[in-house]
């Protein structure tokens, strides 16, 4: 009797430290997030993505700066073909005024009345200026022009030389002055076509510098659209490079956490054999102290949870290991070979088949489920075979499995639209 006593009182004292074992081996409250954080290769994805984009914003303030140097040297070229134009348009001005100050000289010179007369004229000539209107004869006396004599009536009076009839000479004054004034006529004349031609040429010249100033002009606006545009570009880069840095940051503090989290599971793998050999012991001494007693009653609960504890904490030490079918570790795994491995650290034996597996434990309800518990995915009927997925719980509404080909082993919500039920191995 004191022998089933002293069990008993060493059983409660074992089941006390086997209770603190366990809530010391809680799950960090980091790992109970309802996300898993990214893989290695998705933090490499991001970063490399966010580095393109960064690479692409260079390029594109590269490729501003030029278009804004080429946008200055435009508008100083358009500057100097402006003011060229408008000094061609002032000397156009001053053309034409030159011009029709020619013509109206031109004008004045052709609107005088003009006489046509001879310097010296020749034998038979005659010089107007008769009473009658008609011509006066001159006749060649010893070699000079004779010209008839105008009387005070106006009209040519013949005078008697050696029985000659002989002209008075003509006023020369006149004379000089209708050849002067015919003379400045001419000279008006081409002034006025040396005008006209300055004038054309100034205006041609005008229309040409108006032309490049136009074509300079649509350039700077053409070149300026084309700065506005990069701007915008740049702009949209910008934004998208600092998000996209962003989001990789933001995936690589969640990597980093997951990290931690499976630091800290490995240490508590680590320590799993310690615990799982101190557990065995107890359960040897809960089996002596029920035979010594006598009794049937069931195992405790502790050492239930014990062994999901070391289920779960080994499973999370595996973390990022690539999915493969039909792996079983210890470098790839898929879903069942992952759960199977991590119930062998606990000290069961289960299949390598989610069938199987479904049947290998007690079901329980999702409202008692410990960590450990093998959560089960596919159709619910009462073929196991229509079972596809099988995940390990860790607690919080999350668990750790397998997922599928080009995927890893990672932590996830168990809130999943095909959940069929879970099992607690035995």
């Amino acid at each position: 009797m004191r022998s089933v006593e002293r069990y008993g009182r060493a059983g409660a004292v074992v089941a006390g430290l086997t209770c603190c074992l366990i809530t010391g081996a809680a799950v960090p409250a980091v790992a109970m997030q309802d996300r898993l954080g990214p893989s290695a290769e998705e933090v490499a994805r991001a970063r490399s993505k966010a580095g393109e984009r960064s690479k692409q914003l260079g390029a594109t303030t590269a490729l501003l700066a030029r278009a804004k140097a080429r946008l200055g040297e435009l508008s100083a070229q358009a500057d100097r073909l402006i003011e060229l134009h408008a000094g061609e348009r002032a000397e156009t001005a001053r053309a034409e005024e030159l011009l029709r100050r020619a013509r109206e000289r031109a004008a004045a010179g052709a609107d005088k009345p003009r006489e046509a007369v001879a310097a010296v004229p020749g034998r038979g000539d005659v010089v107007p200026g008769r009473g009658d209107g008609g011509p006066t004869p001159v006749r060649d006396v010893g070699g000079a022009a004779v010209i008839p004599l105008r009387g005070d009536s106006g009209v040519a009076a013949p005078v008697q030389s050696d029985g000659m009839a002989v002209s008075p000479p003509p006023d020369v004054a006149e004379v000089l002055q209708a050849q002067t004034e015919a003379a400045q006529a001419g000279a008006a004349q081409a002034e006025a076509v040396r005008a006209e031609i300055d004038y054309r040429e100034r205006w041609a010249a005008a229309e040409r510098a108006a032309e490049a100033a136009r074509a300079a002009e649509e350039a700077v606006a053409g070149q300026a659209a084309e700065v506005q545009r990069i701007e915008a570009d740049r702009t949209r880069l910008d934004k998208e490079m600092k998000a996209e840095a962003g989001a990789a940051e933001r995936l690589a503090g969640k990597r980093v956490a997951v990290l931690k989290w499976s630091r800290v599971a490995q240490e508590r793998a680590r320590l799993g054999d310690h615990r799982s050999a101190a557990v065995a012991r107890m359960r040897a001494r809960f089996v002596a102290a029920r035979e010594v007693a006598g009794q049937t009653w069931p195992l405790n609960a502790t050492w239930q949870a014990a062994r999901g504890d070391i289920a779960a904490d080994w499973a999370l030490t595996q973390l990022d290991k690539p999915y493969v079918w039909a792996g079983t570790g210890p470098r790839n795994y898929d879903c069942s070979g992952l759960t199977m491995r991590a119930w062998a650290r606990a000290g069961v034996r289960i299949d390598h088949w989610t069938g199987t597996q479904w049947t290998s434990g007690q079901h329980v309800r999702i409202s008692r489920l410990r960590r450990g518990d093998l959560l089960f995915f596919g159709r619910i009927t009462r073929n196991p075979g229509d079972i596809s997925h099988v995940g390990i719980y860790i607690g919080r509404g999350l668990m750790v499995h397998a997922p599928q080909t080009g995927d890893v082993v990672r932590v996830a919500p168990i809130w999943r639209r095909d959940f069929v039920g879970a099992t607690r191995p035995a």
